[in-house]
């Protein structure tokens, strides 16, 4: 019943009876009541007010093991990996090849903070990229280079499975 009784806006408590009830739309044949034209726009404001201030994401646990960004480019002689990794030190990466896997890992360290961390985006902690290669692939010949933030490797296509092109008779 507590549900029925009119509120007054941005109150919790009941409005008093005295105090005139909202205006009824005359040129409609079912009355509707009369609302703000800026009662959409406050619903707005308050919703994107509120994400603005809410506190980060509970789920978001940045000590786990996480994965790079990874963009991978095949051409004709070679698959080339690029790996984000902002923060990283080049001495905390490690490459790793087989004739059939390539494992990309590390640490990024934790900057220390003076101010209240408001949000946050960038990953910290140990991390893992592992991806299978085709069978054939030569160790020898993969390349790495780690420039401003971006792990770039470059894997050798073998022989046998570049594309050849065959004449039609």
């Amino acid at each position: 019943m507590a549900d029925l009784v009119p509120v007054k806006r941005g109150s919790t408590a009941p409005a008093r009876r005295d105090e005139p009830r909202p205006q009824l739309h005359p040129s409609r044949e079912v009355y509707a009541p009369l609302v703000s034209p800026f009662a959409e726009f406050d619903e707005l404001w308050n919703r994107m007010v509120s994400r603005f201030f809410a506190p980060s994401v509970p789920w978001a646990d940045w000590s786990q093991e996480w994965r790079p960004a990874v963009d991978l480019e095949e051409t004709e002689d070679a698959w080339v990996f690029e790996v984000e990794l902002p923060g990283a030190r080049r001495e905390d990466i490690q490459v790793e090849v087989t004739e059939t896997e390539l494992m990309i890992s590390g640490t990024i360290e934790e900057r220390e903070r003076v101010g209240a961390v408001r949000h946050r985006a960038r990953r910290s902690g140990s991390f893992q990229y592992r991806t299978s290669l085709p069978a054939g692939v030569d160790p020898a010949k993969v390349d790495a280079r780690f420039e401003n933030g971006l792990l770039t490797v470059r894997v050798q296509r073998p022989e046998r499975s570049k594309a050849h092109r065959i004449k039609i008779n």
